[in-house]
């Protein structure tokens, strides 16, 4: 059995480790990983299924966003006090898995951990770098699955949810015991729906809840809207392109006309807003998973293992359907002007009706994780540990869309530019009116249009030896030495259908020149437990006494390029594409060529190595009084693609405008605004592997007078520095937190500006400050026990700096930072079979400090585009509660629901105003009640 937070024998009494166990959860009522994390204060939902399509986390929050080459479908991370996803490492039974199938950052999916397989989960906040490696600057979570089980067992439950949001949940678990061995297995099955977004909001028009500037309805509507087709010498290039003739007005037909029979006349300039609402938020999914266990003993002290973990997630949601940038055909039945239109229409009634396809996006996620391994234990106390863990994930995701642009070879193509320009107004395709006068075959609109695929696999060989060494005065002294090393290759590859047809582009080998990049890890490590005082020793002011020295060396390695390739910009030429033209059928177009890369790509090896000690320290003055101390400090190398690139660092052709708050000029203005040559650096062989110091403290008391009064707290800070960031990140949204740092603006001995660096950099420091309180009291009555627990959690310090001159920029109580506190109650009973629990969550009110950008001047609006007035969202307390009853033919029944008052979203806003509530600190599934039934047969 792996104990979190140390590889010693029974753990290490200075880790600070919280655990959850099966039944914990379920009390909880969660059914997925995701929503425990929702739960945990000092967990922030920056990545989950309801946010990865639309949040897009500052760097300093959370760098594996699902909003990427994934396009945010089908992934789910957990990001430990807001310090990122990808310093969140995440363990089963104590090793590594592989992250999200293709990214760098090792941000474990969460839809790939079947809850029903696991046993309980741990959580190290502290300081578990020195044990497990880079990534643990956030903490260390732990999941141990179930083993050891002899039986079967059948669990089959159902959610239902006020916003539709339903959830079927299927496992199997069945185990097999001899004399020297067991087998365990676990196979489940979980089926969800998506949000349904019109229980929540029903309008984009948000004016009468948060003031004249908050109307997000837009005119991308039903009756389409209409302009003159531009045309001219480069007019071929407008038919890949489509867009209107300068000077040509927008035009619209009122709403309510099908548009059979209008006439040039009847369309109007003035425009109609159309107040639109997603239909969903979440996935359609499935998701199937199975984890198998065995070992067998051969003799006393030598016994061999096995163990799988298998999963697949299949998601898919609808996304927005509408035809943009169509040309429609001066020949089109519906077709008043005489010359081709270009047209944007959103096709609502047809999707509604199933008439018009629904663009969507799907993708499959994977996970196959194998460990095998033999443990010797000889001479009295000492383990020898040796095991081979192999871990790949993979990703799939493609998005339909109902694009205009084809190809020749496209089998739809020649039906789909039929339909736009048909004069039969039985096939021609009318996006002129409001959708009633359909009558066209639209079967052939919908076509991929994004895919993405990636891999990523893990070998990790890994010795450890572990035991006792001599007596002291409290004890033997534990010991632990080892030796991991571990390989790691990513592949990526995107392909879309672009101007020239089915673009394929293999990420790293058309970037890095290198199909999959392999990057290796050696590590040595060691632990020493020296218990000064214990059992044998105690005394008066010193009934234990216990310190740890914990310490590992880590030395990254990896090849790729550093230049060598110079880009040839391609020119505009006639014949760059092929494209439909209305009434004359394909002609070639005019279009960039693509960019041709020139050179041999520089192929070296870069080396990071550095060395994480950690010192603890556990003293109990009393039986019933604990300390915890630790320190430590950890590192993370930076990622292949932040060392190297093909292509030479260069002065771009064009520049940066840049607001300059430490222009010599700039007198009583707060800035002046300039211009600045650009210099390109897509690597930076010079960046620094980013650190973090981690202090924690932690007190236990359990009083002797009261039994079962119990009150605990505990504190930590994290300094996190030299985190790395893209400069562009910061040029544009924080001009004058960057100003100050000289590797992105280059100054004369004088101050003034004389260029920018496009780039990586590293900001100064990170902050997170938290602190966390606890009391319990368990009393037994005439009906059972019962257990009142209060906790109160804090974040006393969340803030980040550019540079070391720039002022600290808190994120505490914002849209994007942790909560300043918050409160949970949990009140348990047991009565002989019978169990229940009540929990209330409440949060505090926080600032939504960016809500986006103005559409237009209004109210406190001054200009167009500058950022809207920020939001006060309210406080929010939810009720949570649960209850079980074993009967005696092995059957337990559990029900219970969450968010029973169904309160509602703090914020009615969030996003841009995409969505109608903050799903980063509300679960829009809103109230969900569940039934729950178990039947145990075991030995």
């Amino acid at each position: 059995q792996r104990v979190t937070g140390s590889r010693l024998k029974g753990g290490d009494p200075t880790a600070n480790v919280v655990s959850l166990t099966a039944e914990d959860m379920a009390r909880r009522g969660i059914s997925t990983m995701e929503e425990l994390f929702r739960q945990m204060p000092w967990a922030y939902a920056s990545n989950t299924s309801q946010s990865s399509r639309y949040f897009d986390a500052p760097v300093d929050v959370d760098r594996e966003i699902g909003t990427g080459d994934g396009m945010g479908i089908g992934v789910s991370f957990a990001n430990l006090r807001a310090l990122g996803s990808e310093n969140s490492l995440i363990l089963v039974n104590g090793r590594r898995v592989s992250g999200r199938g293709g990214s760098e950052y090792n941000a474990v999916n969460l839809v790939n951990i079947p809850l029903s397989a696991i046993e309980r989960v741990d959580i190290d906040l502290g300081s578990a770098s020195a044990i497990y490696g880079s990534d643990a600057i956030g903490g260390v979570i732990n999941f141990i699955t179930k083993k050891r089980f002899t039986g079967l067992e059948a669990t089959v439950r159902q959610e239902l949810s006020a916003t539709d949001a339903d959830r079927r949940v299927m496992s199997v678990r069945g185990g097999y015991a001899w004399d020297s061995g067991s087998v365990t297995a676990n196979l489940s099955r979980d089926e969800s729906e998506p949000v349904n977004n019109r229980k929540i909001w029903t309008s984009m028009d948000y004016r009468d809840l948060l003031g004249p500037e908050y109307d997000r309805r837009n005119s991308i509507a039903q009756p389409g809207i209409v302009c003159q087709q531009a045309g001219g010498f480069f007019g071929t290039y407008w038919l890949v392109f489509p867009r209107c003739e300068r000077g040509a007005p927008s035009l619209q037909l009122p709403l309510g006309h099908s548009g059979v029979g209008a006439t040039v006349d009847d369309f109007t300039q003035e425009l109609a807003l159309f107040d639109y609402v997603p239909p969903q938020n979440g996935w359609v999914s499935e998701s199937l998973g199975l984890n198998v266990r065995a070992e067998q003993y051969l003799g006393d002290g030598l016994m061999v293992y096995g163990e799988a973990l298998l999963s697949e997630h299949d998601a898919y949601i609808e996304a927005r359907t509408f035809a943009d940038g169509y040309i429609i055909g001066a020949d089109n039945a519906y077709n008043p002007f005489g010359y081709n239109v270009a047209v944007t229409y959103a096709p609502f009634r047809e999707v509604e009706s199933g008439q018009f396809p629904t663009a969507n996006d799907e993708s499959v996620h994977t996970m196959q994780t194998v460990n095998l391994g033999t443990v010797w234990r000889f001479g009295g106390s000492h383990e020898l540990d040796v095991s081979v863990t192999r871990s790949e994930s993979e990703q799939e995701s493609t998005a339909w869309r109902a694009r205009y642009h084809r190809t020749e070879d496209e089998p739809t193509a020649a039906e789909f530019y039929r339909i736009l320009s048909s004069p039969d107004p039985n096939v021609a395709f009318n996006p002129f009116g409001d959708g009633s006068a359909q009558s066209a075959d639209l079967s052939s609109f919908l076509v991929p249009t994004f895919d993405f695929g990636g891999r990523t696999v893990g070998t990790t060989i890994e010795l450890v030896l572990r035991g006792n060494l001599l007596e002291i005065w409290g004890g033997p002294i534990n010991y632990v030495v080892g030796v991991e090393d571990r390989t790691r290759k990513i592949g990526r590859n995107w392909s879309w259908f672009a101007d020239r047809g089915r673009d394929v582009l293999d990420y790293w080998e058309d970037a890095y020149a290198v199909p999959e990049p392999e990057s290796g890890l050696r590590a040595e490590f060691m632990e020493l437990g020296f218990p000064l005082f214990g059992a044998k020793n105690a005394r008066p002011g010193a009934r234990e006494l216990y310190v740890s020295l914990q310490a590992r060396r880590d030395t990254h390695t990896f090849t790729g390029p550093q230049g060598g390739i110079e880009r040839i910009r391609g020119g505009f030429e006639p014949n760059a594409y092929r494209a439909w033209q209305p009434g004359v059928g394909w002609v070639d177009a005019w279009g960039p060529e693509y960019d041709t890369l020139q050179g041999t790509a520089n192929i070296l090896d870069a080396e990071k190595k550095d060395t994480t000690p950690r010192i603890g320290l556990l003293y109990k003055p009393l039986d019933s009084l604990s300390i915890r101390a630790a320190w430590t400090e950890s590192f993370h190398p930076p990622l292949f693609s932040q060392q190297f690139s093909v292509e030479d660092i260069r002065m771009r052709d064009f520049g940066l405008f840049f607001q300059d708050y430490l222009h010599p000029d700039r007198g009583e203005d707060d800035f002046v605004f300039v211009s600045l040559p650009l210099i390109d650096a897509p690597y930076d062989p010079e960046i620094k592997s980013e650190y973090a110091d981690k202090l924690s403290l932690g007190i236990d008391w359990r009083s002797e007078s009261i039994p079962g009064l119990r009150w605990r707290v505990d504190w930590s800070q994290t300094d996190f520095t030299d985190k790395i960031a893209d400069a562009s990140n910061f040029t544009g949204i924080h001009p004058e937190l960057i100003a100050g740092n000289e590797k992105v603006i280059q100054r004369d001995e004088n101050g003034y500006p004389i260029s920018a660096t496009r780039g990586l950099v590293n900001l100064a420091v990170k902050v997170s400050e938290y602190v966390e309180t606890s009391v319990q009291y368990s009393f037994d009555t005439n009906f059972g026990r019962v257990t009142p627990r209060l906790t109160y959690s804090r974040f006393l310090e969340e803030y980040f700096q550019l540079t070391e001159v720039a002022e600290p920029t808190s994120r505490l109580g914002t849209q994007h930072g942790s909560d300043r506190y918050r409160l949970t109650g949990q009140l348990t009973w047991q009565w002989e079979r019978l169990a229940a629990d009540l929990f209330v969550y409440y949060t505090p009110g926080y600032t939504n400090d960016r809500p986006g950008s103005c559409n237009n001047v209004v109210g406190r609006c001054l200009t167009s585009f500058q950022q809207l007035p920020a939001i006060e969202a309210t406080s929010l307390t939810t009720v949570d509660g649960s209850a079980s009853y074993w009967f005696d033919n092995g059957l337990r029944l559990r029900a219970g629901g969450r968010n029973l008052f169904k309160r509602e979203s703090p914020s009615p806003w969030s996003f841009s105003g995409i969505l109608g509530y903050d799903p980063t600190r509300w679960d829009a599934r809103s109230r969900v009640l569940y039934l729950e039934l178990t039947w145990a047969m075991q030995d």
